[in-house]
């Protein structure tokens, strides 16, 4: 306690001889440096929620941590604001990227419906693509092939 005390006395000495504000000195000398880089209150309990009173090497770690997050948002921003510059896509423009790769996908043989006499027997109809669809209805036959380019007579 005494030293607390002194060092309560020793600051409010060099407050008044300096002209400061004696509330200021005393918080300032009181306060410790917590690992997580903020700062408390000293005494007991100080930093439990902040893993504890750090070191001065802790306290340089934390700051560290701290600086790149800064830098990290930084770049983020940046990157968001030359994204919001990039001109948009039209309608158009995204709906024959859409329609190019649906074409695509339907000339990939695994995507596409069983071609060839093989897919001929039992089909219901063939589609614009070439493959043959077994649709049990019409609704939907041959829907990611184009379209139904003749129905079948069974």
């Amino acid at each position: 306690m005494k030293n607390k005390i002194g060092l309560s006395l020793a600051a409010l000495a060099a407050c008044f001889a300096l002209g400061l504000p004696a509330q200021s000195a005393l918080a300032k000398t009181h306060m410790v440096a917590c690992k997580d880089g903020t700062h408390a209150k000293a005494g007991r309990g100080a930093c439990s929620g902040h893993g504890g009173v750090g070191t001065a090497a802790s306290h340089a770690k934390a700051k560290g941590k701290a600086k790149e997050k800064v830098k990290a948002k930084a770049k983020e921003k940046v990157k968001a604001k030359e994204q919001a510059k990039a001109p948009a896509k039209t309608l158009k423009e995204r709906m024959e990227g859409h329609m190019a790769a649906k074409h695509e996908a339907a000339k990939k043989p695994e995507k596409a419906g069983v071609a060839g006499a093989a897919g001929a027997a039992g089909a219901t109809a063939r589609c614009k693509d070439g493959s043959y669809s077994h649709a049990k209805t019409h609704r939907g036959a041959c829907s990611r092939h184009g379209g139904v380019a003749e129905w079948m007579k069974h």
